[in-house]
C-alpha cells in the first residue's frame, strides 16, 4: 500500500516504542550501578562492567540488569542457622517459586507464615516412630518381592542400563503402603476397580511424571471430564487438541483425586478399632478433616495438597538420592567391601528387624555421603522481609587453611555485607557441602564422617535445617537403609565397562563427576542416559580351590622360618600367608572365606605367623572389628577373623575338641 502524506511510515510508527525501551534500558543501568552503591560494592557476580571479585567470602552477590534487587548466595552456617532458625520469619520463601508444587492444594512445602504452622502442626504426628517402622517393614516387604519376583530370575548378573527405575519403584511401593495405606505387590494383579479407568499406582506414577503440565496449565482446559474425554493425539487443525500426553495427564490426576476421595470416605466410615490400627500418613491427616478445632482442621484439599507434596519429597527424592549412593559404591569398590563387612556383622544373612536400624550407622553414613557429595536441592530460595546486616566468614580452599604462609588474621577475618529488603537469597547446599572448613577432603567419598560422635551437622543440608527441615527425614531414613542392606548384601555393585568404559589418565574423582550428572530441576535428578551410567549387579562369587605352588624355601629342608604340610606338599608360613592373604582372599567376600584346617604344624607357630602377617599396614589392627564395625583393607584381615579361618580337626571318629599347645594334626581340608 503507498504512503501517503497523511499516513505515518513504519520508522515513525516505531519512534515511540524504541524511546520506550531506550528509556528502559536506561532505568535499569541507573537501578544496576545504584545496587551496587548500596551493597558497597560487595563482592560477587556482576552482569556489566568490572565489579567485585568473584571469590574469597561464603556469601557471594549477584548484581545484574535483569533484577531489580541484588541477589545473594550463602553457604556460612553461621548466617543459615540465623536465617533458618533464629530469625526464620524474616527469611520466609518466596510463595510464588513452590506455587506451582500446589497441584492438589496449599502444603506444608509450599506455605508460609500462620498456615505453615497449621500444616506442620497436623502433619507433625503422621511421621512418628511408629510410621517410620511401617516404612522399615514395607521397603523390606517391596525389595523381598523384587528379589523373588525379578531379580532372582535373571541369574548371578544383572544388568540395568537405568538404576534409578527400580528404585523408583521401591520407593513408590513403600510409599503407597507406608503413606496411603495401599498394599500392592512387585507385579501387580489388583484388577481396575469398579468405575475407574487407571489403577492407583499408574495414577500416581503418572501424576508424579507429569506433575508440571498440571502447575502449569489452567485447570479449566482439563478439569471436566468432557474435555478429558475429547483430548486426543493430532494438531488443532486435525481435531485434536494438547496432544495424547495431556490427555493421560488430566486423566491421571483426575483419577488419583477419586482414589483419594474414596479413601478419605473409607476411612471416615470405619469402626473405632480399624481407625486406631491405621499407622499411614493419609489417615493421620484424614483423622484432622473431622476435628472440632479450627487450628487442627484440614480440609480435604488441605489432605490432598499434603499428600502430593509428600510423594514428591518422599518418593522421588529417595530414589534419586539411593540412586547417587549406589553409583558411588559401584566407583568405590573398597568402600563397597567395608560397608558389605558391616552389614555382615550387624545383621549377618537374618531377617532384618526394626532395632537393626540403629546398628547400621555405616549405611546411613553412605546415604548422607551421597547426598553431601549430590544434595537433592541444591539452592533453597528465600528472601529478607528487612535489611540485614551479616559478619561473613573468609572462603578458602584446603591447601589455603592448611599453608603457613597464610596468617591466622587472613583465615579467620570477616567480611560485612549488607543485605537490602526483598533481596532473593539463595542457600547454596553445594557450595556449604563442599567447605573444606567443615568437611576434610571434601571431594572424597568418606561414609565414616558420619560414624563419629561430632560431625558438622551444621553444615549439612541434605534435610535443609531447623523447622523446616524435611517432615519425612526418618521415614526417608529407613527406607533407605532397609534397601541399600538388602542389596548389598545380596549383591556385589560394579559399573558395567563395556558401557562406561575407563578414559586412560582419568582420575577417579573425573571419572565420578563423568559418569554421575544431575539435572538441578526441583530436586537434584540423575541424567537418564544409559551409556553415562550402568550399573552392573552381579551375585557374589563363590569361592574356587585354594590352590598353592610351592617356593624354594618350601622345599628347602633347611628352612627354620616355620613350615606347614598340606596334602604332598609342604608350605613355609610366609609363603602360605602370602599367597592367602595377597591373591586369594582379597577376591571372595568375607562371608565366604573358607575354613583352612592345617596339619603337621604347631598351631601356636601358624595363629603367631598370620598375626604377624595380618598386622602389616594397619595401625587400627588391635582394635576389634566387630566393635568399630569397619572392614579393614584385603590384604590384612584382624584377628578374630583369621581365628574363624583357621579350625581344626582331629582323627575321624573322634569328637573335637580344643587344640593343646605343640599337637600336631594328620589332615587338611579346604573347605569353600
Amino acid at each position: 500500500m503507498p504512503i501517503t502524506p497523511t499516513m505515518p511510515s513504519w520508522s515513525a510508527m516505531a519512534c515511540p516504542f524504541v524511546v520506550l525501551a531506550i528509556v528502559w534500558v536506561a532505568n535499569r543501568i541507573a537501578q544496576y550501578k545504584r545496587n551496587i552503591q548500596l551493597i558497597k560494592d560487595y563482592p560477587g557476580y556482576r552482569y556489566m562492567g568490572p565489579g567485585g571479585k568473584l571469590y574469597g567470602w561464603e556469601v557471594i552477590s549477584d548484581v545484574n540488569l535483569r533484577f531489580s534487587q541484588p541477589k545473594f548466595y550463602i553457604s556460612d552456617p553461621r548466617i543459615l542457622n540465623h536465617m533458618m532458625t533464629v530469625s526464620r520469619s524474616k527469611f520466609p520463601k518466596p510463595h510464588h517459586t513452590y506455587k506451582i508444587l500446589e497441584v492438589y492444594g496449599v502444603n506444608v512445602i509450599s506455605s508460609e507464615g500462620s498456615v505453615w504452622a497449621r500444616h506442620r502442626r497436623i502433619s507433625s504426628p503422621a511421621f512418628s516412630e511408629s510410621m517410620a517402622q511401617l516404612a522399615w517393614e514395607q521397603s523390606i516387604r517391596v525389595v523381598n518381592e523384587m528379589f523373588d519376583t525379578d531379580w532372582d530370575k535373571r541369574g548371578d548378573r544383572i544388568l540395568l542400563n537405568r538404576v534409578e527405575e527400580p528404585l523408583k519403584d521401591i520407593t513408590m511401593l513403600v510409599f503407597m503402603a507406608a503413606a496411603f495405606g495401599y498394599i500392592e505387590d512387585w507385579i501387580s494383579q489388583k484388577p481396575l476397580p469398579l468405575g475407574h479407568t487407571m489403577t492407583f499406582r499408574n495414577s500416581l506414577q503418572l501424576v508424579l511424571r507429569n506433575w508440571f503440565i498440571i502447575g502449569g496449565i489452567p485447570r479449566f482446559l482439563w478439569s471436566s471430564a468432557q474435555n478429558r474425554k475429547e483430548m486426543k493425539p493430532g494438531t488443532l487443525a486435525g481435531g485434536g487438541w494438547l496432544g495424547k500426553r495431556m490427555q493421560e495427564t488430566a486423566i491421571s490426576y483426575a483419577e488419583l483425586g477419586r482414589y483419594m476421595r474414596e479413601m478419605v470416605h473409607d476411612y471416615q466410615t470405619s469402626n473405632v478399632e480399624v481407625k486406631r490400627e491405621r499407622r499411614d500418613v493419609f489417615s493421620v491427616l484424614t483423622a484432622a478433616i473431622e476435628s472440632e478445632k479450627e487450628s487442627t482442621r484440614m480440609t480435604m484439599d488441605d489432605v490432598f495438597g499434603n499428600m502430593f507434596a509428600f510423594l514428591i519429597a518422599g518418593h522421588e527424592t529417595t530414589a534419586h538420592s539411593l540412586t547417587y549412593a549406589f553409583g558411588l559404591l559401584a566407583l568405590e569398590e573398597e568402600e563397597q567391601d567395608r560397608l558389605f563387612e558391616h552389614i555382615k556383622v550387624a545383621v549377618g544373612e537374618r531377617e532384618l528387624e526394626y532395632p537393626d536400624f540403629a546398628k547400621l550407622d555405616r549405611v546411613m553414613g553412605v546415604l548422607y555421603e551421597a547426598m553431601r557429595l549430590f544434595p537433592p536441592v541444591i539452592s533453597i530460595p528465600k528472601f529478607t522481609t528487612e535489611d540485614a546486616f551479616f559478619m561473613v566468614d573468609p572462603a578458602l580452599s584446603e591447601s589455603e587453611l592448611a599453608d603457613p604462609a597464610i596468617s591466622e588474621e587472613r583465615k579467620t577475618r570477616r567480611k560485612e555485607v549488607f543485605i537490602p529488603k526483598g533481596s532473593d537469597i539463595g542457600v547454596n547446599a553445594s557450595a556449604l557441602h563442599y567447605n573444606p572448613k567443615y568437611w576434610s577432603d571434601p571431594h572424597r567419598f568418606n561414609p565414616e564422617r558420619y560414624m563419629k560422635k561430632e560431625w558438622p551437622k551444621e553444615a549439612f543440608l541434605g534435610f535443609s535445617l531447623g523447622p523446616r527441615q524435611c517432615l519425612g527425614r526418618k521415614f526417608a531414613e529407613v527406607e533407605s537403609v532397609a534397601t541399600i542392606v538388602l542389596i548389598l548384601r545380596r549383591y556385589k555393585i560394579s559399573v558395567d565397562t563395556s558401557k562406561c568404559p575407563e578414559v586412560p589418565g582419568e582420575t577417579k574423582m573425573a571419572r565420578r563427576y563423568r559418569l554421575l550428572q544431575g539435572d538441578p530441576i526441583i530436586t537434584l535428578t540423575p541424567k537418564p542416559i544409559p551409556h553415562h551410567l550402568t550399573l552392573e549387579i552381579m551375585g557374589q562369587p563363590s569361592p574356587g580351590p585354594f590352590a598353592l605352588s610351592q617356593c624354594s624355601s618350601c622345599t628347602d629342608d633347611g628352612f627354620r622360618g616355620g613350615q606347614a604340610r598340606v596334602p604332598d606338599a609342604i608350605f613355609c608360613l610366609d609363603h602360605l600367608c602370602e599367597t592367602l592373604f595377597d591373591e586369594w582372599l582379597p577376591l571372595r567376600p568375607p562371608s565366604q572365606i573358607p575354613s583352612i584346617k592345617i596339619f603337621d604344624q604347631n598351631i601356636a607357630d601358624v595363629a603367631m605367623a598370620m598375626r604377624s602377617f595380618a598386622v602389616v599396614g594397619h595401625e587400627r589392627i588391635a582394635e576389634p572389628a566387630r566393635q568399630r564395625n569397619a572392614l579393614v583393607p584385603t590384604h590384612c584381615l584382624p584377628v578374630e577373623i583369621i581365628t574363624q579361618i583357621f579350625t581344626y580337626v582331629v582323627d575321624e571318629g573322634s569328637q573335637p575338641e580344643l587344640p593343646k599347645p605343640r599337637e600336631r594334626y594328620n589332615k587338611v581340608h579346604v573347605l569353600a
